[in-house]
């Protein structure tokens, strides 16, 4: 262990929006035995905040759903990251979608207020009149799903967290409006030149990319590219 002290070689500060934190993770516990010396410090925000620690160099990686502007960063696809709603599964078979005013009208499952992700979706209900009521906050995601699945109300969460625990029997619709509509983002400096082994490392995450599932399922439709409002959890 003493040869991963102050080696920054082996080093990657990674800055994640709070969707991609779920899909992330699973990505870490596939791969990172494969780099023993590797050492990843992975900060939760907001995507307008992982672009800007990764322009300043508070971070050498950062994934976001917002498109980075000008030239000093570069971006790279990762994955479909739409957001959708759950609920209990006495509306599995309904094909009638309910609203996003509609659900957010309703009783709600959700994430801390300060949490970015839930910060974005609560300041979108505002802008249509409503003021969301939250029968519990939880600290993840996966807790938020598990709960919304059983009825006790709805939920808003990005649909790989819905990939990754297809056995719950919650009723899945997609989220109609253009901002629910993302992609995570790879997120460099466009100076930036990763070590040989951070370089394996980004490697690994793109090769990963190409592994995980999407939303045919759900009928979401993936833009070509992503709309630049509204994209900061």
């Amino acid at each position: 262990m003493d040869g991963l002290r102050g080696d920054s070689a082996h080093e990657i500060r990674l800055a994640s929006n709070t969707s991609a934190v779920d899909t992330l993770t699973e990505f870490l516990a596939a791969t990172l035995a494969r780099f023993p010396t590797m050492r990843i410090a992975v900060v939760e925000t907001s995507s307008v905040e992982v672009a800007s620690r990764v322009r300043e160099g508070g971070a050498d990686l950062g994934i976001a759903s917002l498109p980075p502007t000008g030239d000093a960063l570069i971006a790279r696809e990762l994955w479909a990251d739409p957001l959708v709603v759950v609920r209990g599964s006495v509306f599995r078979g309904d094909d009638v979608a309910p609203s996003f005013e509609e659900v957010m009208r309703g009783p709600l499952i959700g994430l801390p207020a300060a949490n970015p992700l839930q910060t974005l979706i609560d300041e979108q209900a505002r802008i249509l009149g409503v003021s969301p009521a939250y029968r519990v906050r939880l600290p993840t995601l996966n807790a938020v799903y598990a709960v919304a699945s059983t009825g006790a109300g709805a939920a808003i969460v990005p649909y790989g967290t819905v990939s990754r625990s297809p056995t719950l029997p919650a009723a899945i619709h997609p989220v109609a409006e253009e901002w629910a509509d993302r992609r995570a983002l790879l997120i460099t400096r466009s100076a930036y030149v990763p070590s040989p082994a951070q370089q394996e490392f980004i490697d690994a995450l793109l090769r990963y990319r190409d592994e995980v599932d999407v939303t045919e399922p759900l009928g979401v439709v993936i833009p070509d590219s992503p709309p630049e409002r509204a994209r900061r959890g």
